[in-house]
Parts: structure tokens; sequence; C-alpha cells
């Protein structure tokens, strides 16, 4: 019988080749994993807290959302007010942060005055809020209520929603 050679190359020129075909497909499969788990996870069911006014917003129909914010005195102004606030508040508190002598109590109340800022401008969005509930009947409030929890459980659902509330 006659033997067959078989030549293969070198150790060291095969291994760093495969090694990067399987550090790059593990690469890969991770941004694969993160972008399916953002489009697919959505939001945490449940009652979500509140990062600010625009989730009582949101929860309005088109049209209500329209009327709301034509009616209010706060609609983009009030979104421009509160970024100047938390701009305005952070640097003092940073320069608080950042001083020679470090003084909790200055920290302290330049925390203290951004959040009566931002106290002002929420109190002013709270009782436009009202108003505009106010003027609504026990079945929209209710189905106000519905959309405000139900918002962000599914992805998928916010089409159908979206269709519902343009009826």
């Amino acid at each position: 019988m006659t033997e067959q050679i078989v030549k293969t190359a070198p150790l060291g020129k095969r291994r760093w080749g495969r090694v990067v075909l399987i550090v790059s497909l593990a690469l890969n499969l991770i941004v694969v994993g993160l972008v399916a788990g953002a489009f697919f996870g959505g939001h945490k069911q449940g009652l979500q807290p509140a990062l600010g006014v625009r989730n009582y917003v949101a929860a309005m129909t088109k049209t209500q959302r329209h009327e709301f914010l034509r009616n209010s005195d706060h609609g983009m102004m009030d979104h421009l007010k509160v970024v100047k606030i938390l701009n305005h508040g952070q640097s003092g508190i940073l320069n608080a942060i950042e001083a020679e002598t470090f003084d909790a109590q200055v920290l302290l109340q330049a925390m203290k005055d951004q959040r009566a800022q931002l106290s002002t401008v929420t109190h002013g969005f709270h009782k436009e809020l009202a108003k505009a509930l106010a003027g609504m009947s026990q079945a929209e409030r209710k189905s106000y209520v519905e959309r405000y929890k139900n918002r962000g459980k599914n992805r998928w659902g916010r089409r159908h929603d979206k269709q519902q509330q343009k009826n």
C-alpha cells in the first residue's frame, strides 16, 4: 500500500486565522443578541416610575394630545425650560463637587435649588393636566388610565394601540 502524505500548514499560520474567525463570530452573535433583545424586549411590564411628564401626555389620544399642547402654556417651551434648569443646576452641582475645599452643604444647596426650580415647572404642568382631565368624561378618563398602564408593554401591540388612538 502506498502511504498518502498529507501536507498541512505550519501550526502557527492555521491557528491565528481560526482564532480570528471564532472571535469575529462571537462578536457578531453578541451584536445580534443585543439588537434582538432591544427589539423584542420592550419595557418592563406594570407601572413604571414616571421620569417626567412625558408619560402623562403620551397616554392621551393623538387628538387629545394636540388639543392639550395647543391650549397649554407648557408645550415645547416648557421642555426647553426644563433642559435649561437641568443644565444650570448641573453646572452648579459640578462646581460644588469640583471645589478645592469640598463642602457637602454647598452641594446639597445646589441640588435643592435645582429641585425647587423643577418643582415649579412640574406644578404648572400638573395644574394644566388636571384641567385637561377634568374636561374628559369618565369613560375617556378610564381609557386614559388603561393606555397609561399599558404603555410600553409590548412593542408589537403599539402599532395596534396607535391605530385605535387615531379612531
